[in-house]
Formats: C-alpha cells, sequence, structure tokens
C-alpha cells in the first residue's frame, strides 16, 4: 500500500510540476502576445503621426511654393510700376520742354504780328 501511496504521491507532484510548467509557459506567452499588441498599437499610432507630419510638412511646402510665387509676381508687378513711372516721368519732362517751347513760339507769334503791323 505504501508503494500505491508513493505512486499516487509522486503521481500527484508530477502533475503539479507539469500543470505549474503548463501555466508558466501559457502565461509567458500570453504576456509576450500582449506586450506584442501593445507595441504594434504604439507602432500604428506612431505611423499615424508621422502620416499626419508629412501631410502637414507637404501642406507647409505647397503653401511656402504659393507665396514664393505670389511674391515672385508682386515683385514684376512692382517693377513694371517703376519702369511705367519712369516712362512717365521722362514723358512729363519732354511735356514740359513741349509746353515751354510752345509758350515760346505763341510769344513769338505775338511779337510777329506786332513787328507786321
Amino acid at each position: 500500500m505504501d508503494s500505491k501511496i508513493e505512486l499516487g504521491l509522486c503521481s500527484a507532484v508530477v502533475a503539479w510540476a507539469l500543470s505549474f510548467f503548463c501555466y508558466s509557459v501559457g502565461y509567458d506567452k500570453a504576456q509576450a502576445e500582449g506586450e506584442l499588441a501593445l507595441e504594434q498599437l504604439k507602432l500604428s499610432q506612431a505611423q499615424a503621426i508621422i502620416d499626419a507630419q508629412n501631410s502637414v510638412s507637404a501642406q507647409y511646402e505647397t503653401q511656402i511654393k504659393n507665396l514664393n510665387a505670389a511674391l515672385a509676381d508682386a515683385r514684376s508687378d512692382s517693377a513694371d510700376r517703376l519702369r511705367q513711372l519712369e516712362k512717365f516721368r521722362s514723358a512729363s519732362r519732354d511735356m514740359e520742354t513741349c509746353t515751354r517751347e510752345r509758350n515760346e513760339l505763341a510769344g513769338l507769334a505775338v511779337r510777329s504780328e506786332e513787328l507786321l503791323r
């Protein structure tokens, strides 16, 4: 009977050791899967943030290109206006010269009429 008790006790110890080993292996596996799931979640969140940052960066680059184009247009318009102003100034001087010469010719015409009388 002692051998049956010893066998039963040994069986119980082996069963307990086997169950503890299975529990430990299962726990480790579940813990690893949980950590993997958390890391995958963190990775997907980080990827979403990276995608959002890339989108904002692309929009920023587009906005910079648009602003540079607008600045170039404004500079071109300013240069055109400056050329028009210079042309107007030179035309104004010519107009002043024409006005002065016309007044001088009008004065000569009046004097010549006076001489003819």
